[in-house]
């Protein structure tokens, strides 16, 4: 691919325009949040100033990132002939500047061990593919990284829907916030849980109506992919926060959820139940004398990651008899 063969939409210029320092982009698959994500990456380190030398792009693991950036046609690795891959111990991606080589390590967050290798360096900026199946403790420790440095390092991260419930939403980009003139095709369930408490974050949805090279035929084919209201349909297709296997409700809203914010939830329809994702089963019973005795059934998921109150039966106690 060459530059000139590179279409941006005004959507997309505007958001290489942003100079948020941490940025969200989220939307179905097959959208183009990577490339333009990488394109902005490219842009910020290339206009960096001396002495702002080293970066990151972080995946999956390094073989994602090397695919994605390296062997990919359409990365700006192949597209701008300032920009040399090293392999080795430390591959990176070279960038001849005015202000001197750039480097952009490539690393992954699969690992401890990978991302505490590339989290190591002192960086001005990092890239995080898929930041929603990141590792809690690597996302942590990234804007840890990112806020600490005097030079106030950029951060910009692209994923398709993730769990509501995920650090990254709930700590760092539900608190961000979005420009409604270029972002009018966002979602309810995203547009809601922004808060847009911290000028600092700045979310942008990219819907199959924002790609230039999507055709309407491809778009119809992805829909058919996955079952209306699986997570996959909601992260893949609709691209925005959605449930995993194993939860008990296909829409369990953070409201339906007790937190400290929310001590009460919200009744639901046992017709809503989702009883193939139920893994265990618990009956207790409080034993009343002068109040109810009061049996309740609790369904569990797998490794007890949610629980239910499915149903309550009172028994009037009118004796002493258990």
């Amino acid at each position: 691919m060459r530059l000139d063969d590179v279409i941006l939409s005004d959507k997309a210029k505007a958001f290489l325009r942003d100079d948020s320092r941490f940025t969200l982009n989220a939307g179905p698959t097959g959208t183009g949040k990577t490339f333009i994500t990488g394109l902005k990456t490219f842009f910020r380190v290339m206009t960096s100033p001396k002495g702002r030398d080293t970066y990151a792009i972080v995946a999956e693991s390094q073989v994602t990132a090397e695919k994605m950036f390296i062997d990919d046609d359409a990365s700006f690795v192949n597209i701008f002939p300032n920009c040399q891959y090293v392999s080795g111990k430390k591959p990176h991606i070279r960038i001849q500047t005015v202000n001197g080589n750039k480097r952009i390590y490539l690393g992954g967050y699969a690992t401890s061990r990978d991302w505490h290798k590339i989290l190591g360096l002192n960086l001005h900026g990092i890239h995080i593919e898929e930041g929603t199946i990141a590792n809690d403790d690597f996302i942590r420790e990234a804007f840890v990284r990112a806020n600490r440095l005097a030079t106030k390092p950029f951060m910009h991260v692209t994923t398709n829907g993730g769990v509501p419930e995920q650090i990254l939403y709930t700590e760092f980009f539900d608190k961000a916030y979005y420009d409604i003139e270029w972002n009018k095709n966002i979602p309810d369930a995203e547009r809601l849980a922004l808060k847009q408490t911290d000028p600092k974050f700045k979310y942008w949805y990219w819907g199959f109506d924002d790609s230039v090279t999507l055709k309407q035929d491809d778009i119809d084919a992805l829909f058919d992919l996955f079952p209306v209201g699986s997570f996959f349909y909601n992260s893949k297709i609709l691209g925005i926060r959605g449930y995993s296997t194993g939860l008990l409700y296909a829409s369990l809203f953070t409201d339906l959820t007790l937190t400290q914010e929310t001590p009460k939830a919200t009744w639901v329809n046992f017709s809503d139940l989702k009883v193939a994702n139920i893994q265990e089963l618990s009956i207790g019973i409080d034993v009343g004398n002068a109040a109810k005795t009061v049996f309740t059934l609790v369904g569990y998921t797998f490794r007890f990651q949610r629980a239910i109150v499915i149903d309550v039966y009172e028994v009037e106690m009118t004796d002493t008899k258990d």
